[in-house]
Order: C-alpha cells, then sequence, then structure tokens
C-alpha cells in the first residue's frame, strides 16, 4: 500500500486551475471512510472566482510542498513515479478522472485524462463510497509501459 497525497486547487476568472493548499498526506491503509472524508475536505479547500493566478513565488512554495510530502527530490520525479486522478465536482456529482502517464519519449508524454474511465459519485453520497471509488479510479490509471 502507498500513500495518498490530496491537493486542491484554485480556479482564476480566466478558468485556469492551479495547485493549492493545503497539501494533505494520508497512510493508503487507512480505512476507506477516512480516506472518503478526507477527500471531501480537499475538495471543500478547493476554490473557484480567483481574480489572479498564483504570483509564480506562492506556485514556486506549493509545488515544493508536494514534492516534500511525497518524498521526492524534484517534480518531474514527482509526475515519473506517482499515479495521478483528478477529482472534481461535476453536476450533481464527484468525478473521478483517471490517468494515463505518456512515454517521455514520445509526443504523448504527460497525463492525459482516461474519461472513457471516469468513475461519476452521487455528491451526497457517504465518504466510504468516495474512498472506494478513489480506490477504483487508481486501479484504471495506467502508464506508457502498460
Amino acid at each position: 500500500m502507498f500513500d495518498l497525497i490530496l491537493v486542491s486547487n484554485v480556479k482564476t476568472g480566466q478558468g485556469l486551475w492551479y495547485l493549492h493548499q493545503p497539501i494533505v498526506v494520508l497512510d493508503g491503509q487507512l480505512p476507506v471512510p477516512e480516506i472518503g472524508l478526507s477527500l471531501f475536505r480537499a475538495l471543500a479547500e478547493s476554490k473557484t472566482g480567483f481574480a489572479e493566478p498564483p504570483t509564480q513565488t506562492e506556485l514556486e512554495k506549493t509545488v515544493k510542498k508536494l514534492v516534500q510530502a511525497a518524498g521526492v527530490h524534484s517534480f518531474e520525479e514527482f509526475m515519473q513515479y506517482t499515479q495521478h486522478c483528478v477529482v472534481g465536482r461535476y453536476g450533481a456529482g464527484i468525478e473521478i478522472a483517471p490517468t494515463h502517464k505518456g512515454d517521455l519519449q514520445d509526443e504523448t508524454e504527460g497525463l492525459q485524462f482516461l474519461l472513457t474511465k471516469s468513475i461519476l459519485v452521487d455528491a451526497e453520497a457517504l465518504p466510504g463510497k468516495l474512498g472506494q471509488a478513489l480506490w477504483e479510479g487508481f486501479a484504471a490509471c495506467t502508464a506508457a509501459d502498460e
């Protein structure tokens, strides 16, 4: 089992999303309902309508905290060794979008959403259901070598 890192985001008036605090590290062996509850909290911290994007200094500080939380040396190493699910509110639900990590040697490098594998959970679901859906999202993630 591995640690989970939950990162909130902010959305500017221009429609751009940015990493934001808090960054929460969870033991991956926590009971599923506790993981779901933490995910609900992270979603509550994600905000929209920020007039200005974070400054370069603010972004660098957030990325540094993320790298430290993951126990790696750089953001590139973080991206190389982690799986990512993007979680957000979608209509009356919460969408968990697994990702495919592209090969750094070809044109598909970086993260790509696997929209056909997205999981939609009712926004009023119990924390256990949301936590289970997150694990299912991670199980659906793929990498270039798969």
